[in-house]
């Protein structure tokens, strides 16, 4: 098969060129979607996560009597459940701050790891305004004693305030999520619980939606509330891979938080291993000039932070850039799923087809769920299955041809 001139010589072709000519109309159609370009950042380091203003969250170990903690838990629960505060919420993050050990009950996740993770500037949570800015309807009626929460020892104090920090951990995923997501995932927190700590829960919590609402507001556009859930994405990076204190970490709330609005990066990769072919030659059979620039951005992000060449050191110096985009939407400008919304679709269809599932916000699990482009994707569902199904068996007659080679 001849190559156009624009196309490169190391044997691999864009998906334009095996396309008959009467989709090429169709092909420049469907990819003709463009957005005002952004800035488009892609340098990212760790220390760029301290030089910012956070809540200062060893209050939790600061404090010196249980009392003092069930204070700090009373001001932190009850922005899940009755009404919501700058506070309120500080309080809620410091208790999640507090998150037990599943190694070590006597010990915290987080325990050693404050001086290594903390911004250069901190703020007491108590100095935060606890001005009302939610109430639910629970405030206006006295509650059934089954949303009650008694802020009082139990005869296991030690899991009353472990159950606590589990929950409040648990919150942090709606510095990404709606809150919906997470009303839906609170239903499995007491298997997740048991499963870590090898107890149940202490005791069950009613989520209130009006108050889980402002909480997700305050977490994605208060400047000090978001920027607090950093010195945890940094600690989280300290703890030992196979630790059980990091599945926890992962489950609860860190692994909601990678890839902010980067579908077409997540899927590139994992449509590039389940294909089986290398991610340049991935690049260039989805060439086209409306995915050019989030391709681009894609293997710069590979080059920068996941080459396997990369000193060990320097990789973990920027290894949080998963989660740059909570902190700087400019970051990867280009691979915001509405600024490549062709790339990604075209990419979520192709998942789909060979059995790939979303990344984070995928609904059901079908890529073609993610949010962002279920209008486009049912809009265009023909000619992106069409070209998805082609592109699939460029990349088997590749690896065919490659085979026979060795």
């Amino acid at each position: 098969m001849a190559t156009s001139p624009n196309e490169p010589d190391d044997g691999t072709v864009s998906a334009s060129s095996f396309f008959n000519p009467h989709l090429m109309k169709k092909w420049e159609a469907l990819s003709s979607v463009r957005h005002k370009l952004n800035p488009n950042k892609v340098v990212w380091t760790n220390e760029m996560l301290k030089d910012r203003k956070v809540i200062n969250l060893d209050a939790w170990n600061q404090v010196g009597t249980f009392d003092e903690r069930i204070q700090i838990i009373r001001e932190a629960l009850t922005s899940l459940t009755i009404e919501v505060s700058f506070r309120s919420v500080g309080a809620l993050m410091v208790c999640a701050w507090g998150l037990v050990s599943c190694e070590n009950p006597n010990e915290s996740v987080f325990g050693g790891l404050w001086e290594s993770s903390k911004a250069r500037e901190l703020e007491e949570y108590t100095r935060l305004s606890d001005g009302i800015l939610c109430k639910s309807s629970r405030w206006r009626s006295p509650p059934d004693d089954k949303d009650l929460i008694l802020f009082t020892t139990t005869s296991n104090g030690v899991n009353w305030v472990r159950t606590a920090c589990f929950y409040c951990a648990a919150v942090l995923r709606l510095a990404t999520k709606e809150h919906d997501a997470l009303v839906k995932a609170w239903s499995y927190l007491p298997e997740h619980y048991q499963s870590f700590y090898k107890t149940p829960l202490e005791f069950s919590l009613s989520l209130n939606h009006e108050c889980l609402k402002c909480l997700r507001r305050l977490l994605q556009k208060s400047t000090t509330i978001r920027n607090s859930v950093a010195p945890f994405l940094l600690a989280f990076q300290e703890l030992s891979g196979s630790s059980k204190n990091r599945a926890i970490c992962k489950t609860l709330f860190e692994s909601h938080l990678g890839f902010t609005g980067l579908h077409a990066y997540t899927l590139f990769i994992s449509n590039a291993s389940k294909l089986a072919v290398p991610h340049h030659v991935f690049r260039h059979v989805l060439r086209h000039h409306a995915a050019e620039e989030g391709l681009e951005t894609i293997m710069e992000i590979l080059k920068r932070y996941e080459d396997p060449c990369l000193d060990e050191g320097d990789r973990k110096s920027k290894c949080t850039w998963i989660y740059s985009r909570i902190f700087d939407s400019d970051m990867f400008g280009s691979l915001q799923t509405k600024r490549c919304v062709f790339l990604a679709a075209l990419l979520a269809v192709i998942a789909d087809t060979i059995g790939g599932t979303s990344s984070s916000g995928g609904g059901s699990g079908q890529a073609s769920n993610i949010k962002q482009l279920q209008g486009y994707i049912r809009n265009n569902q023909d000619d992106l299955h069409l070209w998805a199904g082609r592109i699939i068996a460029f990349c088997k007659e590749f690896n065919e041809k490659e085979s026979t080679k060795k």
